[in-house]
């Protein structure tokens, strides 16, 4: 064998060291991009997990912020209820708060005496409320007692 063929069958081997060294390398870089391909896909997930959590956690916000505005409504309400008697009982009243009375007749005498109950109610609605108002009274009683 000479040095030419020993030179030859070095460069061979050599060439096959590297065939294989680089086809590792390709597939190192196949495997590589592939991970990162799952890594972004994960993001991906992950920040539309987020935005998700985002849009509920602003909708829960809305939701405290409206709780907190009625529960503020309901405290002024019981604040002006606050200015009358304890001992007013029930509370009748118009629809548009423009008479008050403790009892339904109270109410009718006050809507009488300014001369407006034909705006409000006929006689006869105002009688059937005054029925409807006493059966009430007297199921009340009658439960009690049971």
């Amino acid at each position: 064998m000479s040095v030419i063929e020993l030179l030859l069958a070095g460069v061979i081997i050599l060439n096959i060291v590297l065939l294989f060294v680089l086809i590792s390398l390709v597939r190192d870089l196949v495997a590589m991009k592939m991970m990162v391909q799952q890594v972004h896909s994960a993001f991906g997930a992950v920040m539309n997990k987020l935005g998700s959590h985002d849009i509920l956690l602003a909708k829960i916000g809305n939701a405290f912020n409206e709780l907190t505005s009625t529960m503020g409504n309901v405290v002024d309400k019981l604040t002006m209820l606050e200015q009358f008697p304890p001992q007013m009982g029930s509370l009748y009243r118009t629809m548009d708060g423009k008479y008050i009375g403790s009892t339904l007749e109270d109410l009718i005498k006050k809507i009488q005496a300014s001369g407006e109950e034909q705006t409000y109610l006929s006689p006869d609605e105002l009688d059937g409320l005054r029925k409807l108002f006493d059966d009430d009274d007297d199921d009340d009683d009658e439960e009690t007692t049971l």
